[in-house]
């Protein structure tokens, strides 16, 4: 059909429904504006223009995304995922621009190909929560550029010149620190083993099968069962990865410029 939802300052509910070969250009089969959508047992198949939500809170509870073209975006709003399958989508699955996503229970990412970056997600200034008991999966996604399953982009601002000699109006753009892409919510250290990321066969033709960014190195908890933990070490404890090509499998912009001889690195 040709038909969407515009849902705007509202609060709707969506049982057991399909959604399938909407295809007017420019339009959403489901546009958010503040405000809180629930989809529940729902079909969303072969479908050109998705899911738009401005800051809106957007439940996906037992759903299946197939073989839709293009990516459902979300700016300024609270996603939360639970048991749900996003496949074979010809763009980035979701993307996430100043949000949180919180998934719970059983969750996949499966084919989707992305002709620039994050094959299954990607993240802006955004972070991922994961509620126990968890699993996400991602299986067999591509990205032209990098990150095969997730690209995580970098937080920047812009700020007053301050080189040498620059004028006060100048201004200098900064890059700062991205934090970790992800949360454990999780207090009780025997759920440990319910929270799972697993990776397998994704892919990237330039860097990062599984994930491009995310200062993963980042991650330290202090307030749930991984308080103990060193940075690093709870990405670590909850992932799995299996890539036939294990040769960038996490990777990230560089950090620094090294040069080096036969025998010495050296770093400014």
């Amino acid at each position: 059909g040709e038909g969407s939802i515009s849902a705007q300052g509202s609060y709707l509910q969506v049982w057991n429904s399909t959604f399938i070969d909407n295809r007017r250009r420019g339009t959403d089969s489901l546009e958010m504006i503040s405000s809180n959508v629930t989809l529940h047992n729902c079909m969303v198949i072969n479908n050109t223009y998705l899911f738009y939500a401005i800051r809106s809170n957007f439940s996906i509870i037992n759903c299946t995304f197939n073989n839709n073209a293009k990516s459902s975006l979300t700016l300024e709003s609270d996603v939360y995922i639970k048991d749900s399958v996003f496949s074979s989508t010809s763009a980035t699955a979701l993307s996430f621009i100043q949000s949180n996503c919180y998934f719970t229970g059983n969750n996949s990412f499966e084919n989707n190909t992305s002709d620039n970056t994050g094959g299954a997600i990607v993240l802006s200034s955004s972070i991922i929560y994961l509620v126990a008991p968890v699993r996400v999966q991602f299986l067999s996604n591509y990205a032209l550029i990098s990150g095969g399953a997730i690209y995580v982009t970098k937080t920047t601002a812009y700020a007053p010149g301050t080189n040498l000699g620059a004028a006060s109006s100048e201004m200098d753009f900064v890059v700062l620190a991205t934090p970790c892409f992800f949360s454990v919510i999780d207090d009780n250290p025997l759920n440990r083993s319910l929270v799972t990321f697993h990776f397998a066969r994704n892919k990237a033709t330039f860097a990062g099968d599984a994930i491009y960014g995310g200062n993963i190195d980042s991650c330290k908890f202090t307030r749930n069962a991984y308080k103990d933990a060193s940075p690093g070490q709870v990405f670590d404890a909850i992932t799995s990865i299996s890539q036939d090509d294990p040769t960038s499998v996490l990777s990230s912009d560089a950090i620094k410029l090294c040069l080096c001889n036969s025998t010495t690195v050296y770093c400014d």
